[in-house]
């Protein structure tokens, strides 16, 4: 009895591992981000994770642009300090340093995509 009740447990935890971890890197579930091969494996972004062909990296002008566009919409009375650009593995990454009329700093980072986001707290 003892053997057929640890048998059973086994291969109930075996089947729940199977199903909780996928197929594999290149699945939908178990696999890391873009393919699961490392950071300079191709990302997608289009129809089921294909590659996207005509993709254009987002400019400097048009970072800034995105940027103070967020922060007057969204953030009045908020001021932008300084505008950094990062070289990352995958294009180039924008940062804005923006202080409120409190004096608290915060950050606010474009993505290569050109996408916004933050703030983020600087303290």
């Amino acid at each position: 009895m003892k053997k057929a009740a640890l048998l059973t447990l086994a291969v109930v935890l075996a089947a729940g591992m199977a199903f909780a971890y996928g197929p594999g890197p290149k699945g939908v579930r178990g696999g890391g981000p873009c393919g699961g091969a490392g950071y300079q494996s191709p990302c997608g972004g289009g129809p089921y994770g294909g590659p996207i062909t005509d993709f254009q990296p987002v400019t400097e002008e048009a970072a800034k642009a995105s940027v103070e566009a967020y922060v007057a919409e969204n953030f009045k009375g908020f001021k932008i300090e300084k505008f950094d650009k990062f070289v990352m593995p995958r294009g180039e990454s924008y940062q804005a340093t923006v202080k409120d009329a409190n004096g608290n700093v915060f950050y606010f980072h474009v993505r290569v995509d050109g996408s916004v986001f933050g703030p983020i707290t600087a303290n």
